[in-house]
């Protein structure tokens, strides 16, 4: 099962520009799987892990980055 969705987070952000990770998330429930946001941070970290280069997941992680950054400023202020 993981390999499977994975394989359909690789497809997903190959094919179409994913502007978030609860937007892959919604695209993965399209698709069948039942998956968590902590689910789908293990597997974008384990795909990173393995080789695939950051272009296949840049938008997902430039989101996560200005995900962090907006909650870290929340906290500031």
């Amino acid at each position: 099962m993981k390999a499977r969705r994975q394989a359909t987070v690789l497809d997903i952000v190959g094919r179409d520009a994913v502007r978030s990770r609860e937007q892959l998330r919604q695209r993965l429930v399209a698709r069948g799987f039942d998956v968590t946001q902590a689910t789908l941070s293990r597997d974008l970290k384990e795909l990173r892990e393995n080789g695939y280069s950051r272009n296949q997941i840049l938008s997902v992680s430039t989101e996560l980055i200005d995900l962090v950054t907006e909650d870290l400023k929340a906290r500031t202020e």
